[in-house]
């Protein structure tokens, strides 16, 4: 369904009535034309992306022209091979190295694009330990037989814990498999497939709380499951989600394709006979101005070499297909789902050849022939919180694996391939110690003094990845979905991070594309049919909004009872205080066992017409996007009363300045930046009301929809590291400490500026003249001076002055704790 614009809702909102849908895509002249489509990315997720493009496009007879832009000089983003010595005939990976069999997509292209598998631990060292940072915790040879190794596992952790483990991976992998297959694919939701695969039971839990529930060993969990994460996804079982931790469990049947897994993806492009623009970096992506008629079009500006201009098509699709945060690219309102930055583990992967083998005395070993060649790692017993580098611990690296023997070409002779995951830079100091000899500053070159024709190290790549996200426990994720005709394929990283999981990505939103081109509506929220709407900031279309605007002298409460507004607070799990009734309605008290009851009964109220089976209600809400999914996955009969629903946070994040506010600033940040006053926000009880927040929600809408196009407003918020000054502690001079006083002459009241955030008035100030604006960077607070000093607002001149830090202030501003929002 094409996406609706807000203000033409806004009247029928009021009236309570039904929203239609715009009509399909009739089988038009504009229908059959030639589909552009712009894929940013030729990695896994991207490369894939045009490849089943091209397959659905030929299966459904669909005309697409597939354009690729690549900022690098090759495919495959995070898959590359290196050549040791400069050998091309030698070949290792350097980033992602492994599928497996269950990875349906890798694996069926090998046969189709004519590719080898290879065994990627053949010619390793098959002498296996998981060390602690003081000693092996378990040593297992793998050319042995799998019942010897079995007998020893089971001898060390006994016969239950390995036993749940597989069948716990097993079942968890075999649910996500589904997401390949209808109903499941494709989807436009990936929160909602995790909550119908019952997957956000192993999404919402770190990994060491789903193994406890499962009564697996601690012994187990923490030696041979933990130094798993860690080689996969550099992440310790407390702080890694139960999904990932069961995906690092499953590498049976490990492969690699013989000369480098990039040349799938490579395969992927060519098949899909894309236009292939390499050393490319996208700039800009804009909407396009076009002349008679609504067909969406988007421009790229992009930039090769010195050059940068604008591409001389205009695309109907665009396709994000690497992490947003990382790629530079001015979006604009294109955007209209905002994309999460989340964070990403930074992996140093270093491949080196030496002559030499460990020293058994890094290991607190006696005798070389203890030690294995691939040594994975875990904490040591009782390292509850990492000591080491980003969580490494004691051990200070994730692994070290002995590949294979590689010709010296100087030497003539055979030396040792290793490959080190490690959180940190490799340092010379540390290979030293690794193999008892010393190591130069260069890595490569002799040790000072040294009389010997033999390098410690003959040859030395490093390369530094932001590898995969810290997958931390999670209930939603970004949807695929994030404009009209614009897709994102990254959100599927912090659900499973794999080439294929990526590639999985890349099809399901090659699907979604031909099916919006066919006008067929699929991967849709099958049991939540509600659609997200826009808010259109251009000049108002019907004049009667003009008059629904709140004014600082008239209440929310007034104004919502004026327009017809309704409103229900629910209290869950009663109380005798804390609560605060809507304006609009008294408050409905039910225990959380009855939640699910009232919750519909509540929503039937709403509904107009008695009996109708067309949903009545449209939903506006504050920052809650991913609670709204989850809500429609858990209880879909409730869902589908709403016909349609906006966020205004992401209206907000397009219309402050993003020099001075975070990425989610609160209702009640917003609501003084616009111009409210305190009084607006004031709640009576200490109590939270979920009434009195759905009247200020409105009042914000219609503020929202009065703004000028074109025009920002600064949000500032007084937060640093999720900590409101207000609260008790820290006092704010101690967490806030770069202060400035602001004054207007004649008495002039602050509240009457748009753009800034009235702080609390401090003792001894006339009221509403004066206000303290504290920050927690210098840089920060010298910004907002510099931008508002001096400004003249309602032929008044705004004066910002540095405030001086002494014991006297603090004296004179001791009433900035306990403050309430009355005071302002």
């Amino acid at each position: 369904m094409a996406p609706f614009s807000l203000r033409s809702l806004v009247p029928v909102l009021l009236a309570a009535g039904a929203v239609n849908g715009a009509a399909p895509l009739s089988d038009s002249a504009d229908a059959k034309q030639v589909r552009q489509v712009a894929i940013i990315g030729a990695g896994a997720a991207g490369s894939s992306a045009a490849y089943h493009l091209r397959t659905y496009a030929e299966e459904t007879g669909t005309a697409v022209n597939i354009t690729v832009f690549e900022k690098t000089g090759r495919i495959g983003g995070r898959t590359l091979t290196i050549n040791p010595y400069g050998n091309e005939s030698v070949r290792v990976e350097l980033g992602a190295s492994i599928f497996i069999k269950d990875n349906r997509i890798l694996y069926d292209r090998l046969d189709e694009f004519g590719l080898a598998p290879r065994d990627p631990d053949l010619n390793s060292d098959p002498n296996l330990g998981i060390w602690d940072g003081d000693e092996f915790v378990f040593q297992v040879n793998e050319d042995d037989s799998y019942w010897w190794n079995a007998y020893k596992v089971i001898m060390k952790y006994g016969f239950l814990a390995p036993r749940r483990t597989q069948n716990l991976m097993r079942a968890t992998i075999d649910k996500f498999l589904k997401l390949y297959e209808a109903p499941y694919f494709p989807f436009r939701s990936l929160t909602q497939r995790t909550y119908e695969l019952d997957l956000v039971e192993v999404t919402g839990v770190t990994g060491q709380q789903l193994l406890k529930a499962n009564n697996i060993g601690d012994a187990y969990a923490h030696d041979i499951i933990q130094a798993s994460t860690r080689v996969n996804y550099g992440s310790n079982l407390f702080e890694i989600h139960g999904l990932d931790t069961m995906v690092s469990m499953a590498p049976e049947g490990a492969m690699a394709v013989d000369g480098g897994n990039w040349q799938i993806f490579h395969k992927m492009v060519e098949r899909s006979g894309a236009g292939l623009l390499l050393n490319t970096s996208v700039v800009a992506i804009s909407r396009a101005s076009r002349e008679g008629g609504d067909e969406r079009r988007y421009s790229i500006r992009a930039k090769s070499g010195d050059t940068e201009e604008d591409y001389a098509v205009q695309f109907h699709d665009v396709v994000l297909a690497n992490p947003y945060q990382f790629s530079k690219i001015s979006a604009g309102d294109v955007l209209e789902s905002a994309i999460d930055e989340i964070p990403y583990v930074r992996l140093h992967v270093t491949i080196f050849a030496s002559p030499f083998r460990y020293s058994p005395a890094f290991f607190g070993l006696k005798d070389a022939g203890d030690v294995p060649g691939t040594v994975l790692t875990t904490l040591s017993k009782g390292e509850d919180v990492p000591a080491g580098v980003e969580g490494s611990g004691k051990a200070g690296f994730f692994s070290i694996s002995t590949l294979r023997k590689v010709f010296n070409p100087k030497t003539e002779k055979e030396e040792y391939l290793y490959k080190i995951f490690s959180p940190q830079e490799v340092t010379p100091e540390f290979l030293s110690r690794l193999f008892g000899v010393e190591v130069p500053d260069d890595f490569v070159g002799k040790p000072k003094g040294s009389t010997s024709d033999i390098s410690p190290i003959s040859w030395y790549y490093p390369h530094v990845f932001w590898s995969y996200p810290k997958a931390w426990p999670r209930v939603t994720f970004q949807d695929p979905i994030v404009g009209p005709g614009v897709y994102y394929t990254s959100g599927m990283e912090s659900f499973i991070s794999t080439m294929e999981t990526n590639a999985l990505m890349g099809k399901n939103v090659a699907r979604l594309i031909i099916d919006d081109i066919l006008g067929v509506s699929t991967g849709s929220d099958s049991e939540s049919p509600a659609h997200k709407i826009t808010c259109d900031r251009g000049k108002m279309a019907n004049p009667q909004i003009e008059s629904l605007l709140p004014l600082n002298s008239e209440s929310l409460a007034e104004m919502s009872k004026h327009h017809g507004f309704k409103a229900r607070t629910l209290a869950i799990g009663y109380r005798n205080k804390g609560y605060e009734a809507s304006p609009l309605s008294p408050l409905i008290f039910t225990e959380k066992e009855q939640t699910e009851k009232i919750l519909l009964e509540s929503l039937q109220h709403f509904t107009v017409t008695e009996g109708s089976a067309t949903p009545k209600i449209v939903l506006v809400i504050w920052g809650s996007h991913h609670e709204f999914r989850a809500m429609a996955c858990l209880f879909p009969g409730r869902a589908n009363m709403v016909s349609h629903w906006v966020d205004l946070v992401d209206i907000v994040r397009e219309l402050t300045s993003s020099k001075l506010t975070f990425s989610a600033p609160s209702l009640r940040d917003t609501m003084l930046s616009l111009g409210f006053t305190g009084w607006h926000l004031q709640t009576r009880c200490g109590g939270h009301s979920a009434g009195m927040d759905a009247v200020r929600t409105l009042g914000t809408l219609f503020r929202l929809l009065s703004w000028p196009t074109g025009e920002k407003f600064i949000v500032l918020l007084y937060r640093k590291q999720g900590k409101i000054f207000w609260e008790r502690r820290p006092r704010p001079h101690e967490e806030f400490p770069f202060i400035v006083r602001t004054n207007r002459s004649q008495g002039s009241s602050l509240t009457a500026l748009p753009s800034v955030a009235v702080c609390p008035k401090a003792k001894n100030m006339k009221p509403r003249t004066h206000a303290w604006v504290c920050f927690g960077s210098q840089k920060v607070m010298q910004h907002f001076v510099e931008e508002w000093d001096g400004r003249r607002i309602d032929d008044k001149t705004l004066r910002v002055n540095i405030v001086p830090l002494d014991d006297k202030f603090y004296q004179k501003t001791e009433n900035l704790v306990n403050w309430r929002w009355n005071d302002v």
